[in-house]
C-alpha cells in the first residue's frame, strides 16, 4: 500500500504539473512569449522545443496577429540550422538570431520570392544576427518604409542583382542602419545589373564589414556599383569595398562608390576611413572608384586603394564634380600608377631618376611626382604628372 501511495502521489504531481504546463505547441505560442523558436523540426533529442514554429511564415503570422510585437513587446526569434523561406517584416522591436551565417539561411529562392527579406511599413528597431540572407529573383534585402532603424551583426547577404536596396514612396534622413562584421554582395548572375548596396536618404554605418559587386561578362555596359549613396550619409570604418570586372565585360558604367543627389533635394556624404578600396579589372572600359556629383562629397582619408588591371580597361580614382577629400600617396616605383585622378590629389615617388634632369635619362635618385591634369604628354615617360624636382611635367 505504501508503494501504491507513493505512485499515486507521483502521478498526481505529474498531472498537476501538466495542467499548469500544457504540452509544447508546434506552430503556436502564447501572446506573452518573449522568445520563440523556428526549426526545421520542432523535436530535438526526442523532446519538443517550446514555442516552436516549423516555417518563417507560421512564425510571422503569430508575430503579427498574436504577439503583435512592438516597443512594449520586444521579441526574440531564435532560428535553428537549415534553410527557410523569405520574410516580410511588418512589426517593430524584433530580433532574428540565427545559428551562424554558415548554418542558418533565409532564402528568397526557396519559394520563388523576389527578395530574401522585405522590410515594410510598421517595421523598425529590427536586429538581425548570425545568419545568411539569399536573395530571390531580384533583391537580397529591400526596404519600403521611411522611418526605419536596423542593426545587422555577423550577417551575410548575397543576391544576383541587388544586395541591399532602399526604396519606397517617401524618404527619411532619420533612418539609420548599422552593420557589424557583415557582408553584402551582388554576383550579377541575373544578367541585368550588379548593385551591392544602395542607400537612399538614410544613414548607413559599417564597422569591419564588406561590400562587393561582381560584374560578369554577361553585364556588358550595365549600370553597376558596389555602393551608391543617393541623398544619403554613409560611414565606413575598418571595412572593405570592392568591385571585380570579369574578362570580356564592359565597365563603362561601373563605379566602386557613387555619391549622388536624390530627387534634386540634397546631395550625399560618404566618409571612408581605414577601409580597403579595391578594383580588379580584367575587362574593358573605365571604372570610377570615387564618383561624386556636384552636390555631393567624399571624406576619404587614411584608406588603402588597390587597382589591378588585367585587360584593356582603365581606372579613374577620383571622378565627378563634387568635393572629394581623398589625398593619396602611392608607393615608390619606376613608372606612374595606372590611375586617372584630380590635380594635386595623388602622389608617388619615382626611383629611377638622375640627380638633375628628367627621369627619362635614368638614374638612381628619387623624384616626387604630383598628379597634374595640365601635363598632357602621352609618351611612355610622360603623362599627367608634375616632377617636383625638375619643376616641370614628367618626361
Amino acid at each position: 500500500m505504501q508503494g501504491k501511495s507513493k505512485y499515486l502521489t507521483r502521478l498526481s504531481t505529474i498531472l498537476m504539473f501538466s495542467a499548469l504546463n500544457p504540452a509544447f505547441a508546434v506552430n503556436n505560442a502564447p501572446a506573452d512569449a518573449a522568445v520563440v523558436n523556428v526549426r526545421t523540426n520542432c523535436t530535438e533529442g526526442g523532446v519538443e522545443v517550446t514555442n516552436c514554429f516549423t516555417s518563417i511564415s507560421a512564425m510571422d503570422n503569430w508575430l503579427r496577429n498574436v504577439r503583435q510585437a512592438g516597443p512594449t513587446k520586444p521579441t526574440l526569434v531564435q532560428i535553428g540550422p537549415g534553410t527557410f523561406g523569405s520574410w516580410t517584416c511588418q512589426v517593430s522591436n524584433v530580433t532574428l538570431r540565427g545559428s551562424g551565417r554558415d548554418q542558418t539561411t533565409i532564402s528568397g529562392q526557396l519559394f520563388g520570392s523576389l527578395q530574401g527579406i522585405l522590410i515594410n511599413a510598421g517595421c523598425t528597431n529590427l536586429n538581425v544576427q548570425d545568419l545568411k540572407v539569399v536573395g530571390g529573383s531580384l533583391w537580397g534585402v529591400v526596404t519600403l518604409t521611411a522611418d526605419l532603424i536596423t542593426a545587422w551583426t555577423n550577417v551575410d547577404i548575397e543576391s544576383s542583382s541587388y544586395g541591399w536596396t532602399e526604396s519606397g514612396p517617401t524618404c527619411s534622413p532619420s533612418a539609420r542602419h548599422f552593420w557589424f562584421s557583415s557582408r553584402i554582395r551582388s554576383t550579377g548572375a541575373n544578367g541585368d545589373t550588379s548593385r551591392a548596396y544602395q542607400a537612399v536618404c538614410a544613414q548607413s554605418w559599417f564597422w569591419g564589414s564588406e561590400i562587393s559587386a561582381i560584374v560578369p561578362t554577361s553585364l556588358s555596359a550595365a549600370d553597376s556599383f558596389a555602393l551608391k549613396a543617393l541623398g544619403a550619409e554613409v560611414h565606413l570604418y575598418g571595412s572593405n569595398v570592392s568591385v571585380k570586372i570579369a574578362s570580356g565585360a564592359n565597365a563603362g558604367n561601373v563605379s566602386l562608390i557613387r555619391s549622388m543627389q536624390e530627387n534634386a533635394s540634397k546631395g550625399s556624404e560618404v566618409h571612408i576611413h581605414g577601409t580597403g578600396l579595391d578594383v580588379i579589372h580584367a575587362g574593358s572600359g573605365n571604372v570610377k572608384m570615387l564618383d561624386a556629383d556636384a552636390s555631393s562629397q567624399f571624406h576619404a582619408n587614411q584608406s588603402a586603394y588597390h587597382i589591378h588591371i588585367d585587360g584593356s580597361g582603365s581606372v579613374t580614382r577620383l571622378a565627378g564634380q563634387g568635393m572629394i577629400d581623398a589625398p593619396y600617396q602611392w608607393g615608390p616605383r619606376t613608372a606612374p600608377p595606372p590611375v586617372t585622378s584630380r590635380s594635386g590629389a595623388d602622389m608617388y615617388t619615382e626611383t629611377d631618376c638622375p640627380l638633375n634632369g628628367h627621369c627619362s635619362a635614368g638614374g638612381n635618385f628619387p623624384h616626387i611626382m604630383v598628379y597634374r591634369a595640365e601635363c598632357t604628354g602621352t609618351g611612355v615617360n610622360q603623362g599627367p604628372w608634375f616632377d617636383t624636382s625638375t619643376k616641370a611635367c614628367r618626361q
